[in-house]
C-alpha cells in the first residue's frame, strides 16, 4: 500500500484505490503506521484524498471526526 519513509511524520497520510477498495495509511501520535478502509463509518464518505499530513481525520459528510488511530473522536 505505501513505503514506511512516504509517512515519515505523524499524521503523514497516503490513500490507495489500487486494490478497488479505497484505503488510507496514516501515522499515528504513537509513531505506529496503520491502514484503515478509506471510509466514514456513518456515511462512507472518503476522510482523505491523496496524500498530506492530517492532526485528524474528518468526514465531509457530516462531519464526523475520527483520531489518527482511527477511533472515533466526535
Amino acid at each position: 500500500m505505501a513505503m514506511s519513509c512516504q509517512i515519515p511524520k505523524r499524521g503523514d497520510y497516503i490513500t490507495n484505490d489500487l486494490t478497488g477498495t479505497p484505503i488510507l495509511v496514516i501515522r499515528g501520535d504513537d509513531g505506529r503506521a496503520r491502514a484503515f478502509l478509506n471510509s466514514c463509518a456513518h456515511r462512507g464518505a472518503r476522510v482523505a484524498e491523496g496524500h498530506g499530513n492530517r492532526r485528524s481525520l474528518v468526514c465531509p459528510y457530516h462531519g464526523w471526526a475520527y483520531h489518527l488511530d482511527g477511533s472515533l473522536r466526535g
